[in-house]
């Protein structure tokens, strides 16, 4: 029987199904009997033997001597405890979980009064009410059915179908579905959080990884077979706003999630790197009275440096903030005892500057965001060292501004300024330290990226942004801007609404987000031709033909140019000098 946290009390009569009725305080002092409503009304919390409604505040209270005494809801008197104190009883040979509620002055030694229970009587519309009883042999004797209550507690959540998690069953450790959240990764493949049904009242967190499942059990890795416990995987909604904290000084954040409960203690859901190797990421038991996290790896291992996972319904779509939890970003916590971050090998911490702070926080819980501003939480990155592939960005250098800087091939220099640096800063963050300040100022040091040219697998269609409407946007190589506004959008609409989220058509509207369309060649449908002079001929290469426009047509042939032009073509196309080309 759980008395903890609120619940409804039903009476025995006609219970279950729809006939089921409960215990109902009203907006003055009645109690009454109503089928369920799962309104606050029906809604009770125990507390030192005070039975007290959710709804109004106010405790059951015996109104009256004797038998029959109506039940009330009053403001708590503690000189009336003989009738607002009550104790819950189940015998022994009773069915299910039916128990009996009486005044707690029974328990006290020497009492030898009559001995009353809450009863609902059904001569009076089942009104709440007091009825006779007698303890013989620690056991409740000569009462009836209506005198017998149960403890219901209220759906979660989870149960309701209304959180943004779920714990899915699982028959199968390698078929989770599409929904189980990876909350690691290990070999180059994704680990899952499993929670195993150990024995009876007691449910361990573990790891699934390459269909298998895995709990640490007394400092043991366990290996759990399909079937040999009943098993499940943490599902996420989609959209659901996921965050990784790490715990500082063993305290939780808020909406740390749940999972098993071990020797009558909860459990949190965690996350660690195996003794700061960057490339194995794993879930476990999160322990925080003893700010440890335990979890398997070649066996049962635990450390005190992890993450505790939270997780809440989608915040506002598009927040332009590094991905916490692709595993190239990550939140760091410190201990009060540690001077600075213990940083995993392979990762480097981020000085987040002004504009980075703000891109950071707003996603995340203001809690977490004043532990930042105090320094004890921060930002670091995978760093990304070039390979065979080749880092996206790269530092380059030169020691005298009269040289020039070493440049591998397939990169380019991104000149940068006070003016543009801050489009730039997300992405070169992660290979700044402050040494590099002056050389930076003075020329020697700079950044190159990666060329990329498209390929076929390349997207039609990019969304570009830019911070002000006086910059320009960087187009990747061998894509176009293509101009929308109010006037247009819907000409494109069909094309572009999947890349971004509908919070952001303000910003089309605005010029601060547009969208880039990959040029075609060789087999492209439609193509611009171009002459000097109106005495020359333009030159259209063969399998096309000039498809004439004017006023009267072009908006019918727009949607498949626009991708084709730009504003420095105006006048060409005014005076006669650039048309456009169709493919026969």
């Amino acid at each position: 029987m759980d008395l903890t946290g609120e619940f409804y009390i039903e009476n025995r009569k006609n219970s279950g199904g729809e006939g089921g009725i409960f215990l109902t305080a009203s907006d003055g002092d009645e109690v009454s009997l109503k089928p369920m409503t799962e309104s606050k009304e029906q809604l009770w919390r125990y507390n030192d033997g005070v039975i007290e409604s959710v709804a109004n505040g106010k405790v059951l209270t015996i109104y009256g001597p004797g038998s029959k005494a109506p039940i009330l809801a009053l403001p708590l008197d503690e000189s009336n405890e003989e009738c607002q104190k009550f104790y819950f009883k189940k015998n022994s040979d009773e069915e299910e979980d039916w128990v009996f509620i009486g005044q707690s002055v029974h328990l006290k030694e020497g009492f030898n009064g009559s001995k009353f229970f809450l009863y609902a009587n059904p001569s009076d519309n089942h009104a709440p009410m007091t009825n006779y009883g007698s303890i013989e042999n620690n056991k409740i004797t000569n009462t009836n059915t209506e005198q017998k209550w149960r403890i219901i507690k209220p759906k979660t959540k989870e149960e309701a179908g209304e959180s943004p998690f779920w714990w899915e069953p699982v028959k199968h450790f390698n078929s989770l579905g599409e929904h189980a959240l990876v909350a690691g990764q290990d070999g180059g493949h994704p680990v899952y959080v499993s929670l195993v049904e150990w024995m009876k009242n007691m449910n361990v967190i573990g790891k699934i990884h390459r269909g298998e499942c895995y709990v640490n059990l007394e400092g043991r890795e366990v290996k759990i077979k399909d079937g040999d416990c009943t098993s499940k995987v943490l599902c996420v909604k989609p959209g659901a706003n996921v965050q990784w904290i790490p715990a500082v000084d063993g305290k939780l954040p808020q909406n740390a999630i749940e999972g098993g409960e071990v020797d009558g203690k909860i459990e949190f859901v965690g996350r660690c790197f195996k003794e700061n190797d960057a490339e194995i990421i794993t879930p476990g038991r999160v322990i925080p009275d003893e700010n440890i996290i335990c979890f398997t790896w070649g066996g049962g291992r635990k450390q005190s440096v992890y993450d505790v996972l939270t997780i809440r319904e989608g915040g506002e779509a598009g927040a332009a903030v590094p991905n916490l939890s692709n595993f190239k970003w990550s939140l760091i916590g410190k201990q009060p005892e540690d001077e600075s971050f213990q940083v995993p090998t392979g990762w480097k911490l981020v000085e987040i500057n002004e504009d980075l702070w703000f891109q950071v926080t707003s996603s995340l819980e203001r809690s977490i965001a004043d532990q930042m501003d105090e320094g004890s939480l921060s930002i670091m990155r995978k760093i990304e060292e070039p390979s065979a592939g080749g880092a996206e960005w790269i530092v380059v250098r030169r020691t005298s501004t009269s040289e020039s800087f070493q440049v591998p091939a397939g990169y380019e220099v991104v000149q940068m300024d006070e003016s543009n640096f801050g489009q730039y800063i997300s992405q070169v963050q992660h290979l700044m330290d402050p040494s590099m300040a002056p050389g930076m100022e003075s020329g020697l040091i700079k950044f190159a990226k990666k060329i990329e040219e498209p390929s076929r697998e390349s997207p039609e269609w990019l969304w570009l942004s830019r911070k002000s409407t006086s910059y320009s946007f960087i187009v990747p190589a061998g894509y176009k801007v293509v101009q929308m506004d109010e006037s247009n959008f819907d000409q494109y609409k069909s094309q572009v609404q999947h890349l971004i989220p509908p919070s952001w058509l303000p910003e089309v509207m605005s010029g601060l987000i547009q969208f880039a369309r990959k040029m075609q060649s060789g087999n492209a449908p439609w193509i611009v031709v171009k002459r000097e002079s109106l005495d020359d001929e333009f030159d259209v290469p063969s399998g096309y033909e000039i498809v004439l426009m004017d006023e009267s047509n072009f908006g019918d042939y727009l949607p498949q140019v626009q991708h084709l032009m730009d504003p420095s073509m105006g006048p060409g196309m005014e005076g006669g000098f650039i048309k456009f080309a169709k493919k026969l």
